[in-house]
């Protein structure tokens, strides 16, 4: 019996499943069995080449890996054997999908930073958008609350870093504790840890603008997130900018 070969396409970014079609497979599989709500099948690429793989990676950190599999749909990823080549996968009723959304986790105790850092992600994104033309245009979301107003943490907020691209907060200190050491805007770290609920580390930016009178750095480390301490808010614009399009071309979103 002839084998039947399966492009399958790795969801890793903002592409949907018609667009995702259009570059070259990540995987290729030979399918020997179907059920109504899953699929088993050999995978036929070298297992180094897997091992190599982003999704591998993933799929070893423990994280839902989604693949769009040529005439099925898409389904994700319950059980892989590297020896055997099996593959068992589960159908998906709906797209985990991210949104070409930068969310700004902005603070409104040392409003400052955030108004300038904000300006110079509208600037980022709209320089991304005209010399990089990615296939789903970019968009700025996020808080930039007034100085009197109460942070709202809801359903909706939840909802945007849960499906946000990449997350970037500003973590310029706004006081200093008994022992003289920085601290970052409660706000900000509050939206920070509901968005490590559902983001990797790489998809969280955190960036610290220079304050006359408090010296030092953010108070802990996110391990695998990236950390930008400004020494000159003049080269702001072109940092931000570098890492931003750094990370969207990782995740496929442009290229360089």
């Amino acid at each position: 019996m002839a084998i039947i070969v399966l492009k399958a396409w790795y969801l890793d970014s903002v592409l949907s499943a018609s667009q995702v079609q259009q570059r070259a497979p990540d995987l290729r599989l030979s399918r020997t069995g179907l059920l109504k709500t899953a699929m088993r099948a050999d995978f036929l690429d070298d297992v180094e080449q897997v091992k190599a793989s982003l999704w591998w990676q993933r799929y070893l950190e423990g994280e839902l890996v989604e693949f769009y599999i040529e005439g099925s749909g898409a389904y994700s990823i319950s059980n892989l054997d590297l020896i055997s080549r099996e593959i068992y996968f589960n159908k998906r009723a709906t797209l985990n999908m991210t949104e070409p959304v930068i969310y700004f986790c902005g603070q409104s105790d040392y409003p400052d930073s955030s108004a300038t850092l904000h300006r110079a992600l509208q600037a980022v994104v709209e320089t991304l958008n005209r010399n990089h033309g990615p296939v789903v245009p970019l968009q700025l979301q996020g808080s930039l609350p007034a100085e009197a107003e109460t942070p709202l943490i809801d359903a909706a907020l939840i909802r945007k870093l849960k499906h946000a691209l990449l997350v970037v907060a500003d973590v310029t200190p706004v006081q200093v504790n008994g022992r003289g050491r920085p601290l970052p805007s409660p706000q900000v770290c509050l939206e920070l840890g509901y968005a490590l609920q559902s983001k990797r580390p790489e998809q969280l930016l955190l960036v610290q603008l220079p304050r006359d009178g408090i010296e030092g750095s953010f108070p802990f480390e996110v391990e695998g997130s990236s950390f930008l301490k400004i020494a000159d808010p003049q080269h702001l614009s072109d940092q931000l900018g570098a890492e931003i399009a750094r990370q969207l071309q990782r995740n496929r979103v442009i290229s360089l």
